[in-house]
């Protein structure tokens, strides 16, 4: 099994948001109120889909990654919380799940790509601005077909536990044997060249 490694993880959600419409706007602050809590279950889809591929092995066609591929993102936040994988700070690579304006739901999952700012509040509490990777995956397909990703774009985001955030640092949960959910088609036959034999015949 691959070791966990949060720039994986990172590197592969780039992948999928440089395919995309990139957007950074310049108040970090605006996104909370625009996040789409219908959605909530389709951006944690996207991080699971994320997650396993960054950590899947062709030879074991298996995957390290830790967390659980929960529909609700609360259940995904109760795991963490009883895996003593929450964090009070973010790190690159870390999971984070985005608390409501009013502080009462997690509505958004995403993935931290950067840690940009750290700054004090006046009641002590740290705020943190982040560059973050967000998609969104759609349902399975009940005929097997493989779930489309919708979307995945970069975002600032002004996070902090003061707001109802939660950093989910899945790197220290220990690795899963996480068996590929279809499989691939692999090759039964070596095919090789021999370029001697290629040469003499040009």
């Amino acid at each position: 099994m691959l070791p966990l490694t949060p720039q994986f993880l990172v590197s592969t959600a780039t992948a999928f948001a440089s395919c995309e419409y990139q957007r950074n706007p310049e108040d970090a602050e605006q996104d909370r109120s625009e996040a789409d809590a219908t959605r909530g279950d389709a951006s944690l889809r996207f991080v699971n889909f994320a997650g396993f591929w960054s950590h899947f092995t062709h030879l074991g066609r298996c995957s390290s990654w830790p967390l659980p591929a929960s529909e609700r993102i609360e259940d995904l936040v109760a795991f963490a919380e009883r895996s003593s994988g929450v964090a009070p700070t973010p790190g690159v690579g870390d999971v984070f799940v985005l608390a409501s304006i009013d502080g009462g739901r997690h509505v958004l999952a995403g993935i931290i790509a950067a840690v940009e700012t750290t700054r004090t509040m006046l009641d002590g509490c740290l705020t943190f601005v982040c560059t973050t990777i967000e998609g969104q995956l759609g349902e399975p397909d009940p005929n097997g077909a493989l779930s489309r990703i919708e979307n995945v774009r970069l975002v600032r985001r002004r996070l902090s536990p003061a707001f109802g955030d939660c950093f989910i640092h899945w790197c220290g949960l220990g690795a899963h044997a996480l068996p590929a959910t279809f499989e691939y088609e692999v090759a039964e036959d070596l095919i090789s060249v021999d370029r001697a034999l290629r040469q003499k015949a040009a």
